[in-house]
């Protein structure tokens, strides 16, 4: 194990591994499913009086923070090699995966760290569906094939290799990009008509919501797979945190 959970830290407990088989793995594993609370590890960025915990970390310093409710929604084991798990876990929003692989190899009887760490989903969104660095550089490189640090990261004095003409980069782009319907579908959705969808884009938001919309709850407010507004539920009534107006519209359709 080390203090920052990983292997770029020090090492600070070992331990024999045991004789591990498929079946205590798992075991193992289906103990850590469902509902639980997990102390941010020391070296991450969850702030303590305005400063990340790994501010005080690098000095030598110890804080008690508090333990934060967390939920491992499923785990799978991928491989068991010696000295080793590769494990698919599906967890909800603030889980330190780091912290989970030190308490995972504790309950097997030895000690461990997190070795490797991939993000595979995130909401609606999957690895497969991403674009590599390489190659959204690729793209709209008019030099495809060149090294996307060179094309898409500024350097003062370096080479700037220039990019394709605009419109083909829109072009070559459009058919990747995500809708803002899709990428905020985890919220509740109104759909309305089109004479509503006109004065939504006016700053005038329609009294009913979406059935289940709580106080404090934000929605969409979409006319035909457009997105017009995310509203937000209030004592009052419902209220627009942003409205999509006619003068975006205006924008997004400037060549």
């Amino acid at each position: 194990a080390t203090d920052t959970g990983d292997p770029t830290g020090e090492v600070i407990r070992t331990s024999e591994v045991p004789t591990l088989d498929t079946e205590g793995v798992e075991a193992v594993l289906d103990g850590f499913l469902g509902d639980r609370m997990q102390v941010p590890p020391a070296y991450s960025a969850v702030k303590h009086k305005g400063k990340p915990l790994y501010w005080y970390a690098r000095r030598g310093e110890t804080v008690e923070v508090p333990p934060r409710p967390i939920t491992v929604h499923a785990t799978r084991l991928v491989s068991l090699d010696e000295g080793s798990l590769r494990v698919v876990l599906t967890c909800s929003r603030g889980t330190y995966a780091r912290v989970l692989a030190d308490e995972i190899a504790e309950a097997l009887g030895t000690a461990g760290h997190l070795e490797a760490l991939a993000r595979l989903r995130s909401g609606p969104f999957l690895i497969e569906d991403a674009l590599s660095m390489q190659d959204l550089s690729d793209l709209v490189s008019a030099d495809p094939g060149r090294a996307w640090e060179d094309v898409l990261l500024s350097r003062r004095g370096g080479e700037r290799v220039p990019w394709r003409p605009r419109d083909d980069v829109r072009q070559s782009l459009a058919k990747h990009l995500v809708s803002p319907v899709a990428a905020l579908s985890h919220l509740p959705m109104l759909d309305v008509d089109a004479d509503m969808a006109a004065r939504v884009k006016r700053g005038h938001l329609p009294s009913t919501v979406p059935g289940g919309v709580a106080l404090g709850d934000r929605y969409l407010v979409v006319h035909a797979d457009e997105l017009l507004a995310v509203a937000e539920m209030t004592a009052r009534g419902p209220s627009a945190s942003r409205v999509l107006s006619e003068r975006d519209d205006r924008r997004r359709r400037r060549p």
